[in-house]
């Protein structure tokens, strides 16, 4: 990042990808995960995959807001960004 760390306030990104994957940690804040959600959905994000490590579970945001859950038990699918992507949630964590 310019100045070296992320901006304060505004976007962190000029622009955005169509499938977005987090990686939970201990240090991420539930007001910053929403805020990223929807910064990436308002510049055109269609699909938000959230992994929690510590649970073994994806979520899977189709809005900034509205998501299911794929445990480990179940298999992500990138459509309609990737179509035909299927990744099984264990092998995520194996």
């Amino acid at each position: 990042f310019p100045g070296g760390g992320p901006p304060q306030r505004g976007p962190i990104l000029d622009a955005v990808p169509d499938l977005a994957v987090e990686v939970m940690s201990n240090s991420n804040t539930a007001g910053e995960m929403e805020r990223k959600r929807r910064e990436y959905f308002e510049g055109g994000t269609r699909l938000v995959w959230e992994i929690e490590p510590d649970l073994r579970l994806v979520r899977v945001y189709t809005n900034a807001d509205t998501f299911t859950v794929v445990n480990e038990a179940g298999t992500l699918e990138g459509d309609p960004v990737l179509t035909g992507l299927r990744i099984s949630v264990r092998d995520l964590f194996t």
